[in-house]
């Protein structure tokens, strides 16, 4: 007995019917933080700790093993709401009759070790969509495609219960959701008055908002408990327990934010957070590359002050347009001057020369479509 008064996992001795407690150590308080006195009154009473989500599955294997070995993994519920995570397993004793009237059983604090591998499993899923998102980079040709497949990692790599990305629209003084994948379901509609940029917003402002605004991640790993989080059903029903937005600032500017929402509460731990800030700053950089190739694609075959064609399509267009031309079908090329032109730069400068250029290509767009 004073053997297992100093190890840390509890021991004890019952009836095969659960009837009677004959002896429980004393670490099953540290572990259930419940008092032994109460597992002698009701031997069952171990199972009303069990955490709702794992209860169902713990009282049906232990109803079928009956008074065969039981070996198991749960969490319990302390009465101060602390979640920990035990080991059990139960062997039959016999008799000397080779009847098994008593079981004797063995249950261990494991919580340290869940936590370190659900932390390394989802840092491991963490990488691969890094990995995933860094690969799109290089072969995403657009942003809505850049956008769409970063979602897509997030929930089918990721594992993430939602993943949604929302373009800063300063016009309209809010952040706009362009596309989300998992569990949204109206969602990002019923939560889009807290998108809201004013400062005298009628809703207030969610996480995303403060993201973009302080350009810095936000992190809410308690929906619960967190204030900052309003209509708290819509993320209950929807099983997110800790999200996390993320600016995506482009040239000192949040363009958008990356939010992600978890089925874990505490997901998103420091070490998580590091990794999330770097996908974060990868997704920044490829907005801003396909921006600049947008530009130089455009610069390539438009003229940058009328955004007409410039020599190279024209000329392009023209060979088309000649080479496919045939008997009975017509084309008119037309051909214009402006009068007077190089003296509009040389008295009112080269600025004055662009706005004629812009206001003139603008006719011509209107009268030629």
């Amino acid at each position: 007995l004073q053997m297992t008064r100093s190890i840390r996992d509890a021991f004890f001795l019952r009836d095969a019917d659960s009837s009677k407690m004959y002896y429980v150590s004393p670490a099953y308080e540290a572990i259930w933080g419940r008092t032994c006195g109460s597992l002698y009154c009701e031997p069952s009473s171990w199972m009303d700790a069990i955490h709702a989500e794992d209860r169902a599955r713990i009282v049906d294997h232990f109803a079928e093993c009956g008074t065969l070995e039981f070996d198991d993994e749960f969490r319990v519920v302390r009465p101060d709401g602390e979640t920990r995570w035990v080991h059990m397993r139960m062997v039959p004793v016999p008799n000397d009759d080779g009847l098994s009237r008593r079981v004797a059983g063995v249950a261990s604090d494991v919580t340290a070790r869940k936590e370190a591998a659900m932390k390394l499993k989802r840092l491991t899923r963490g990488y691969a969509v890094l990995s995933g998102i860094s690969s799109l980079i290089e072969r995403a040709g657009d942003r809505d495609e850049l956008f769409r497949e970063a979602c897509r990692l997030a929930v089918e790599v990721g594992e993430f219960r939602l993943c949604w990305i929302g373009v800063v629209d300063r016009h309209k003084q809010k952040v706009v959701p362009v596309v989300s994948e998992g569990a949204d379901t109206g969602f990002l509609e019923r939560v889009g008055d807290r998108l809201d940029l004013r400062p005298d917003a009628p809703f207030g402002s969610g996480i995303t908002v403060l993201a973009v605004e302080q350009k810095s991640m936000m992190v809410v790993n308690d929906v619960a408990l967190d204030p900052r989080v309003t209509r708290k059903e819509l993320h209950s029903e929807r099983g997110i327990k800790s999200m996390i937005s993320l600016p995506l600032v482009v040239a000192g500017e949040t363009v958008a934010t990356f939010d992600l929402h978890a089925s874990e509460i505490d997901y998103f731990d420091v070490d998580e957070q590091k990794l999330l800030s770097e996908l974060a700053d990868n997704l920044a950089f490829a907005i801003e590359s396909i921006g600049r190739r947008a530009a130089l694609d455009f610069l390539a075959y438009y003229d940058e002050i009328t955004g007409l064609a410039n020599s190279r399509l024209f000329r392009d267009r023209l060979t088309q347009t000649v080479s496919g031309s045939s008997a009975g079908n017509h084309a008119a090329l037309y051909l214009l001057d402006l009068d007077h032109f190089t003296r509009i730069n040389d008295s009112l400068g080269r600025h004055a020369g662009d706005v004629l250029l812009l206001q003139v290509a603008r006719r011509l767009q209107q009268l030629l479509p």
